[in-house]
């Protein structure tokens, strides 16, 4: 074999400079590839959910919410303290830091 063919990777080398602009827009869509897609609910799962959560509040009783996040879905418990349907939020008590949840984004109710 000839010499300039044994010579390695240095043919490409000059190649792996990357632009902070281009490496930057490569993780934002790779971040966007791994981004939670939220499954279709139809009207009765909808309607079993609201059962749940007014029958929480009636009895006050903790329940198991099932959400989406951005990159998965999530879980936790509470109680809930107040709806509000025009402005489609949910205020719950628990132990950790997320009081107020939009109710486009729960997936489950246990």
């Amino acid at each position: 074999m000839s010499e300039h063919l044994r010579r390695g990777n240095k043919l490409w080398e000059s190649s792996r400079m990357f632009l902070l602009e281009h490496k930057q827009a490569l993780m934002n869509r790779k971040l966007k590839q791994k981004e939670f897609q939220q499954p279709f609910l139809d009207q009765d799962h909808y309607e079993k959910l609201n059962r749940i959560i007014m029958d929480s509040i009636k009895n006050e009783q903790s329940i198991t919410i099932t959400y989406s996040d951005t990159y998965e879905s999530r879980q936790f418990w509470c109680w809930i303290t107040k709806i509000n349907q025009h402005e489609n939020w949910l205020k719950f008590m628990n132990e950790e830091d997320v009081p107020i949840l939009n109710l486009e984004r729960i997936l489950d109710v246990e």
